[in-house]
């Protein structure tokens, strides 16, 4: 959907946003993007505990991609495995 428009997010009362990776072995899943109306700036314990849940959140997310392949694999290998029986 893209990034919201900086006329969008200060209408909406935010004052301070950003984007932390959600990186897992090397590979960039995504960003999490987190706002909000309170203050102008995220403090350092702020953003240390965000990047915590984005690792944290990166790792379950290649976990489940893993497994989606897994199973494509094993549904593909049946198959395969179907036609070649007698």
């Amino acid at each position: 959907a893209g990034y919201p428009e900086s006329s969008d997010l200060r209408a909406a009362g935010v004052r301070c946003y950003a984007g932390f990776p959600l990186i897992a072995q090397g590979r960039l899943l995504g960003t999490l993007a987190v706002a909000t109306r309170r203050t102008d700036r995220f403090q350092q314990g702020d953003v240390e505990l965000i990047q915590t849940v984005c690792d944290q959140l990166a790792v379950q997310l290649a976990r489940a991609e893993a497994e989606v392949e897994r199973e494509r694999a094993q549904q593909a290998l049946a198959r395969r495995t179907s036609h070649t029986q007698c």
